[in-house]
Protein backbone atom coordinates (compact mmCIF):
# COMPACT_ATOMS: atom_id res chain seq x y z
CA UNK A 1 0.00 0.00 0.00
CA UNK A 2 1.25 3.52 -0.78
CA UNK A 3 -0.52 6.77 -0.02
CA UNK A 4 2.32 9.23 -0.55
CA UNK A 5 2.92 8.12 -4.05
CA UNK A 6 6.05 6.54 -5.36
CA UNK A 7 5.19 3.05 -6.54
CA UNK A 8 2.45 0.77 -5.31
CA UNK A 9 3.44 -2.88 -5.37
CA UNK A 10 0.77 -5.55 -5.73
CA UNK A 11 0.94 -9.33 -5.89
CA UNK A 12 0.33 -10.85 -9.31
CA UNK A 13 0.79 -14.29 -10.79
CA UNK A 14 3.00 -15.47 -13.66
CA UNK A 15 3.82 -18.83 -15.18
CA UNK A 16 6.80 -19.00 -12.85
CA UNK A 17 4.81 -18.25 -9.70
CA UNK A 18 3.97 -15.25 -7.55
CA UNK A 19 5.41 -11.89 -8.59
CA UNK A 20 5.09 -8.19 -7.93
CA UNK A 21 3.45 -5.60 -10.19
CA UNK A 22 4.45 -1.96 -9.73
CA UNK A 23 1.68 0.59 -10.28
CA UNK A 24 2.17 4.35 -10.60
CA UNK A 25 -0.02 7.36 -9.84
CA UNK A 26 -1.84 7.49 -13.17
CA UNK A 27 -3.09 3.92 -12.64
CA UNK A 28 -5.38 5.23 -9.87
CA UNK A 29 -8.31 7.59 -9.61
CA UNK A 30 -7.57 10.74 -7.61
CA UNK A 31 -8.10 10.68 -3.86
CA UNK A 32 -11.66 11.65 -2.93
CA UNK A 33 -12.58 11.70 0.80
CA UNK A 34 -16.31 11.37 0.13
CA UNK A 35 -16.13 7.90 -1.42
CA UNK A 36 -14.18 5.08 -3.04
CA UNK A 37 -12.70 5.51 -6.52
CA UNK A 38 -12.10 2.68 -9.00
CA UNK A 39 -10.09 2.70 -12.22
CA UNK A 40 -10.26 -0.07 -14.81
CA UNK A 41 -7.98 -1.01 -17.68
CA UNK A 42 -9.75 -2.91 -20.46
CA UNK A 43 -7.75 -5.45 -22.41
CA UNK A 44 -10.53 -6.25 -24.86
CA UNK A 45 -14.23 -5.78 -25.30
CA UNK A 46 -16.53 -8.50 -26.54
CA UNK A 47 -17.70 -9.38 -30.02
CA UNK A 48 -21.28 -8.74 -30.99
CA UNK A 49 -23.69 -11.46 -32.07
CA UNK A 50 -22.49 -13.58 -34.98
CA UNK A 51 -19.07 -11.93 -34.93
CA UNK A 52 -20.33 -8.40 -35.58
CA UNK A 53 -19.22 -5.37 -33.61
CA UNK A 54 -20.74 -4.38 -30.31
CA UNK A 55 -23.83 -2.22 -30.39
CA UNK A 56 -22.30 0.38 -28.07
CA UNK A 57 -18.63 0.43 -29.12
CA UNK A 58 -17.25 -1.13 -25.96
CA UNK A 59 -17.85 -3.47 -23.08
CA UNK A 60 -19.94 -2.56 -20.06
CA UNK A 61 -18.04 -1.59 -16.96
CA UNK A 62 -19.12 -3.83 -14.08
CA UNK A 63 -21.44 -2.74 -11.31
CA UNK A 64 -19.55 -2.10 -8.08
CA UNK A 65 -20.57 -3.12 -4.57
CA UNK A 66 -18.26 -2.01 -1.76
CA UNK A 67 -18.19 -3.82 1.59
CA UNK A 68 -16.29 -3.28 4.82
CA UNK A 69 -14.16 -5.89 6.58
CA UNK A 70 -17.23 -7.38 8.29
CA UNK A 71 -19.07 -7.83 5.01
CA UNK A 72 -21.46 -4.92 5.52
CA UNK A 73 -22.55 -3.23 2.30
CA UNK A 74 -21.22 0.34 2.14
CA UNK A 75 -22.48 1.41 -1.26
CA UNK A 76 -23.33 0.42 -4.82
CA UNK A 77 -22.77 1.92 -8.27
CA UNK A 78 -24.61 0.60 -11.33
CA UNK A 79 -22.66 0.85 -14.60
CA UNK A 80 -24.97 -0.89 -17.07
CA UNK A 81 -24.89 2.18 -19.35
CA UNK A 82 -21.17 2.89 -18.94
CA UNK A 83 -18.97 1.60 -21.75
CA UNK A 84 -15.22 1.27 -22.11
CA UNK A 85 -13.40 0.11 -25.23
CA UNK A 86 -10.34 -2.06 -25.78
CA UNK A 87 -7.03 -0.63 -24.59
CA UNK A 88 -8.51 2.06 -22.33
CA UNK A 89 -6.68 2.47 -19.01
CA UNK A 90 -8.72 5.33 -17.56
CA UNK A 91 -12.21 3.91 -17.20
CA UNK A 92 -13.32 5.36 -13.88
CA UNK A 93 -16.22 4.75 -11.54
CA UNK A 94 -16.98 5.85 -7.99
CA UNK A 95 -19.04 4.65 -5.05
CA UNK A 96 -20.22 7.73 -3.17
CA UNK A 97 -20.78 8.24 0.55
CA UNK A 98 -18.31 5.56 1.60
CA UNK A 99 -16.66 6.61 4.84
CA UNK A 100 -15.13 3.28 5.91
CA UNK A 101 -12.44 1.20 4.27
CA UNK A 102 -14.12 -0.79 1.46
CA UNK A 103 -11.76 -3.74 1.86
CA UNK A 104 -14.04 -6.08 -0.12
CA UNK A 105 -15.33 -5.20 -3.58
CA UNK A 106 -17.67 -7.20 -5.77
CA UNK A 107 -17.61 -6.39 -9.49
CA UNK A 108 -20.81 -7.67 -11.15
CA UNK A 109 -20.79 -7.94 -14.94
CA UNK A 110 -23.30 -6.32 -17.26
CA UNK A 111 -24.55 -7.52 -20.64
CA UNK A 112 -21.70 -6.57 -22.99
CA UNK A 113 -18.63 -8.69 -22.26
CA UNK A 114 -15.47 -7.00 -21.06
CA UNK A 115 -11.97 -8.32 -20.34
CA UNK A 116 -10.36 -6.52 -17.39
CA UNK A 117 -6.58 -6.15 -17.50
CA UNK A 118 -6.49 -4.55 -14.07
CA UNK A 119 -8.63 -2.80 -11.51
CA UNK A 120 -7.40 -0.35 -8.88
CA UNK A 121 -9.08 1.29 -5.91
CA UNK A 122 -8.48 4.45 -3.90
CA UNK A 123 -9.99 4.29 -0.42
CA UNK A 124 -11.63 7.36 1.17
CA UNK A 125 -8.58 7.98 3.37
CA UNK A 126 -6.21 7.62 0.40
CA UNK A 127 -4.99 4.01 0.63
CA UNK A 128 -4.55 2.37 -2.79
CA UNK A 129 -4.62 -1.24 -3.98
CA UNK A 130 -4.48 -3.05 -7.33
CA UNK A 131 -5.54 -6.35 -8.93
CA UNK A 132 -4.54 -7.79 -12.32
CA UNK A 133 -6.32 -10.04 -14.81
CA UNK A 134 -3.48 -12.59 -14.69
CA UNK A 135 -5.36 -14.33 -11.89
CA UNK A 136 -8.01 -15.55 -14.34
CA UNK A 137 -5.62 -17.79 -16.24
CA UNK A 138 -4.01 -19.15 -13.08
CA UNK A 139 -7.36 -19.95 -11.44
CA UNK A 140 -9.07 -21.46 -14.49
CA UNK A 141 -11.31 -18.56 -15.49
CA UNK A 142 -11.72 -17.21 -19.07
CA UNK A 143 -8.76 -15.04 -20.09
CA UNK A 144 -7.01 -13.42 -23.04
CA UNK A 145 -3.87 -11.36 -23.72
CA UNK A 146 -3.85 -7.57 -23.52
CA UNK A 147 -1.65 -4.79 -24.86
CA UNK A 148 -1.56 -3.05 -21.47
CA UNK A 149 1.81 -2.60 -19.82
CA UNK A 150 2.43 -2.77 -16.08
CA UNK A 151 5.98 -2.95 -14.77
CA UNK A 152 6.81 -6.05 -12.74
CA UNK A 153 9.68 -8.04 -11.30
CA UNK A 154 9.32 -11.15 -13.49
CA UNK A 155 10.11 -9.78 -16.93
CA UNK A 156 6.65 -10.20 -18.54
CA UNK A 157 5.29 -6.69 -19.00
CA UNK A 158 1.88 -7.16 -20.61
CA UNK A 159 -0.86 -8.20 -18.20
CA UNK A 160 -3.50 -10.74 -19.13
CA UNK A 161 -7.17 -9.86 -18.94
CA UNK A 162 -10.08 -11.57 -17.23
CA UNK A 163 -13.45 -11.92 -18.98
CA UNK A 164 -16.74 -10.94 -17.35
CA UNK A 165 -20.22 -11.02 -18.83
CA UNK A 166 -23.63 -10.81 -17.23
CA UNK A 167 -25.95 -12.30 -19.84
CA UNK A 168 -24.81 -15.90 -19.76
CA UNK A 169 -22.42 -15.77 -22.72
CA UNK A 170 -19.61 -17.13 -20.54
CA UNK A 171 -19.47 -18.43 -16.97
CA UNK A 172 -17.87 -15.55 -15.06
CA UNK A 173 -20.54 -13.07 -14.00
CA UNK A 174 -18.60 -11.30 -11.26
CA UNK A 175 -15.28 -10.99 -9.47
CA UNK A 176 -14.78 -10.49 -5.74
CA UNK A 177 -11.52 -9.03 -4.45
CA UNK A 178 -10.24 -8.53 -0.90
CA UNK A 179 -7.83 -5.69 -1.60
CA UNK A 180 -5.37 -6.03 1.31
CA UNK A 181 -4.55 -9.60 0.21
CA UNK A 182 -2.87 -8.16 -2.90
CA UNK A 183 -0.63 -5.74 -1.04
CA UNK A 184 3.00 -6.79 -1.51
CA UNK A 185 3.41 -6.89 2.27
CA UNK A 186 0.64 -9.47 2.80
CA UNK A 187 2.04 -12.62 4.44
CA UNK A 188 -1.09 -14.76 4.61
CA UNK A 189 -0.66 -16.26 1.13
CA UNK A 190 2.45 -18.23 2.12
CA UNK A 191 4.00 -16.86 -1.08
CA UNK A 192 1.87 -19.38 -2.96
CA UNK A 193 -0.28 -18.14 -5.87
CA UNK A 194 -2.71 -21.03 -5.37
CA UNK A 195 -3.85 -19.35 -2.14
CA UNK A 196 -5.96 -16.98 -4.21
CA UNK A 197 -7.67 -19.76 -6.17
CA UNK A 198 -8.72 -21.61 -3.01
CA UNK A 199 -9.65 -18.81 -0.60
CA UNK A 200 -12.95 -17.28 -1.75
CA UNK A 201 -12.57 -14.26 0.52
CA UNK A 202 -9.36 -13.28 -1.29
CA UNK A 203 -10.69 -13.94 -4.81
CA UNK A 204 -13.90 -15.37 -6.21
CA UNK A 205 -14.81 -15.72 -9.86
CA UNK A 206 -18.60 -15.78 -9.56
CA UNK A 207 -20.72 -17.94 -11.82
CA UNK A 208 -24.17 -17.15 -10.41
CA UNK A 209 -26.53 -14.71 -12.12
CA UNK A 210 -26.02 -11.09 -11.01
CA UNK A 211 -23.94 -11.91 -7.91
CA UNK A 212 -24.59 -9.74 -4.86
CA UNK A 213 -22.82 -11.45 -1.94
CA UNK A 214 -19.24 -11.65 -0.75
CA UNK A 215 -17.23 -14.30 1.05
CA UNK A 216 -15.76 -12.85 4.23
CA UNK A 217 -12.83 -14.20 6.19
CA UNK A 218 -13.96 -14.97 9.76
CA UNK A 219 -12.60 -12.78 12.52
CA UNK A 220 -9.69 -14.19 14.50
CA UNK A 221 -11.63 -13.22 17.61
CA UNK A 222 -14.49 -15.59 16.77
CA UNK A 223 -13.51 -18.30 19.24
CA UNK A 224 -16.88 -20.06 18.87
CA UNK A 225 -16.39 -20.97 15.22
CA UNK A 226 -16.46 -24.73 14.67
CA UNK A 227 -13.37 -24.36 12.53
CA UNK A 228 -11.80 -20.90 12.77
CA UNK A 229 -9.64 -21.61 9.72
CA UNK A 230 -12.65 -22.28 7.50
CA UNK A 231 -13.95 -19.42 5.41
CA UNK A 232 -17.59 -18.49 5.75
CA UNK A 233 -20.06 -16.66 3.56
CA UNK A 234 -21.57 -13.47 4.87
CA UNK A 235 -24.43 -12.28 2.72
CA UNK A 236 -25.06 -8.57 2.32
CA UNK A 237 -28.09 -7.80 0.20
CA UNK A 238 -28.22 -4.85 -2.13
CA UNK A 239 -31.31 -2.62 -2.01
CA UNK A 240 -34.26 -4.13 -3.85
CA UNK A 241 -34.24 -1.48 -6.55
CA UNK A 242 -30.64 -2.46 -7.30
CA UNK A 243 -31.44 -6.06 -8.14
CA UNK A 244 -31.38 -6.63 -11.89
CA UNK A 245 -33.90 -9.27 -12.93
CA UNK A 246 -33.33 -9.04 -16.66
CA UNK A 247 -32.91 -12.30 -18.53
CA UNK A 248 -31.79 -10.52 -21.68
CA UNK A 249 -29.34 -12.73 -23.51
CA UNK A 250 -30.14 -15.76 -21.36
CA UNK A 251 -30.31 -17.93 -24.44
CA UNK A 252 -27.74 -15.94 -26.37
CA UNK A 253 -24.96 -17.49 -28.31
CA UNK A 254 -22.02 -18.22 -26.00
CA UNK A 255 -19.07 -15.86 -25.83
CA UNK A 256 -16.61 -18.54 -26.94
CA UNK A 257 -18.63 -19.27 -30.08
CA UNK A 258 -19.22 -15.57 -30.68
CA UNK A 259 -15.53 -14.78 -30.34
CA UNK A 260 -14.61 -17.66 -32.63
CA UNK A 261 -16.37 -15.75 -35.43
CA UNK A 262 -15.00 -12.38 -34.35
CA UNK A 263 -13.96 -10.43 -37.44
CA UNK A 264 -11.14 -8.75 -35.54
CA UNK A 265 -7.61 -10.13 -35.83
CA UNK A 266 -5.04 -9.43 -33.12
CA UNK A 267 -1.37 -9.25 -34.16
CA UNK A 268 1.24 -8.90 -31.44
CA UNK A 269 4.99 -8.29 -31.37
CA UNK A 270 5.24 -8.93 -27.62
CA UNK A 271 7.59 -11.77 -26.72
CA UNK A 272 5.25 -12.88 -23.93
CA UNK A 273 2.31 -13.32 -26.32
CA UNK A 274 2.39 -16.85 -27.70
CA UNK A 275 -0.09 -18.25 -30.21
CA UNK A 276 0.76 -21.76 -29.02
CA UNK A 277 -0.07 -20.88 -25.41
CA UNK A 278 -3.34 -19.21 -26.36
CA UNK A 279 -4.53 -22.13 -28.46
CA UNK A 280 -3.40 -24.72 -25.90
CA UNK A 281 -5.35 -23.19 -23.02
CA UNK A 282 -8.88 -24.57 -22.49
CA UNK A 283 -9.81 -21.29 -20.77
CA UNK A 284 -8.64 -18.75 -23.38
CA UNK A 285 -11.42 -16.81 -25.11
CA UNK A 286 -11.03 -14.12 -27.75
CA UNK A 287 -10.24 -13.30 -31.38
CA UNK A 288 -7.79 -15.23 -33.52
CA UNK A 289 -4.22 -14.21 -32.85
CA UNK A 290 -0.87 -13.75 -34.61
CA UNK A 291 2.36 -13.97 -32.61
CA UNK A 292 5.26 -12.36 -34.47
CA UNK A 293 7.66 -13.63 -31.82
CA UNK A 294 6.69 -17.23 -32.63
CA UNK A 295 5.71 -16.55 -36.24
CA UNK A 296 2.52 -18.51 -35.69
CA UNK A 297 -1.23 -17.97 -35.98
CA UNK A 298 -3.80 -19.27 -33.48
CA UNK A 299 -7.15 -19.89 -35.17
CA UNK A 300 -9.39 -19.60 -32.12
CA UNK A 301 -12.48 -21.35 -33.54
CA UNK A 302 -10.87 -24.83 -33.56
CA UNK A 303 -7.95 -23.79 -31.29
CA UNK A 304 -5.49 -24.77 -34.03
CA UNK A 305 -1.99 -23.32 -34.58
CA UNK A 306 -0.54 -22.59 -38.04
CA UNK A 307 3.05 -21.61 -38.81
CA UNK A 308 3.82 -18.75 -41.20
CA UNK A 309 3.99 -20.03 -44.78
CA UNK A 310 7.57 -18.79 -45.15
CA UNK A 311 8.59 -21.23 -42.41
CA UNK A 312 7.11 -24.44 -43.86
CA UNK A 313 7.80 -26.41 -47.02
CA UNK A 314 4.36 -27.91 -47.37
CA UNK A 315 1.00 -28.23 -45.67
CA UNK A 316 -1.52 -25.78 -44.29
CA UNK A 317 0.00 -22.50 -43.14
CA UNK A 318 -0.78 -18.86 -42.37
CA UNK A 319 -0.37 -16.21 -45.07
CA UNK A 320 0.15 -13.11 -42.96
CA UNK A 321 -0.11 -10.72 -45.89
CA UNK A 322 -3.44 -12.07 -47.14
CA UNK A 323 -4.79 -13.01 -43.69
CA UNK A 324 -5.63 -16.48 -44.97
CA UNK A 325 -4.98 -20.09 -44.09
CA UNK A 326 -3.56 -21.60 -47.27
CA UNK A 327 -2.14 -24.94 -48.41
CA UNK A 328 1.43 -25.09 -49.67
CA UNK A 329 2.54 -28.03 -51.83
CA UNK A 330 6.04 -29.39 -52.34
CA UNK A 331 6.27 -28.08 -55.89
CA UNK A 332 5.42 -24.54 -54.80
CA UNK A 333 1.78 -23.79 -55.72
CA UNK A 334 -0.30 -22.27 -52.94
CA UNK A 335 -4.08 -22.55 -52.72
CA UNK A 336 -6.75 -21.95 -50.12
CA UNK A 337 -6.65 -24.63 -47.45
CA UNK A 338 -9.50 -27.09 -47.05
CA UNK A 339 -10.61 -25.48 -43.78
CA UNK A 340 -13.43 -23.03 -43.11
CA UNK A 341 -12.49 -19.64 -44.51
CA UNK A 342 -11.46 -16.96 -42.05
CA UNK A 343 -12.35 -13.35 -42.81
CA UNK A 344 -11.20 -10.33 -40.85
CA UNK A 345 -12.33 -6.74 -41.34
CA UNK A 346 -10.33 -5.18 -38.51
CA UNK A 347 -6.71 -5.75 -37.53
CA UNK A 348 -5.35 -4.66 -34.15
CA UNK A 349 -1.56 -4.44 -33.97
CA UNK A 350 -0.07 -4.66 -30.51
CA UNK A 351 3.43 -3.30 -29.97
CA UNK A 352 6.54 -4.58 -28.25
Amino acid sequence: MAAAFGLLEAFGVFTGGLGIFSFVQHNFIDYRPQGAGYRFAVGLDGAGPWGNGLSNAGGNLPDIRAFNELGDLLGTTINDKTYCSSGRTDCDSEVDDVHEQPTYTLFSANNDAICLAYATVTFPEGAKYAWTGNWAKHCGAPWYYSDIFVQNNMGADKVLCSWMDGNGDQPITGIQVHWPDYDAGFKGNGHNPDFYCHHPSALTFHRDHDPWRVHVRPSKRNMFASDPSTETKRIAEAPKDDAKKSTEGKHAEGLRERMARDTRLIKSKATSHLATELCASPDSVGPSFVSYHERKFCHMAPKHVYSFCEDVKQGDCWDDAKHEIVHKSEDGPVKRAAVPAVAFNQTLLWGQ
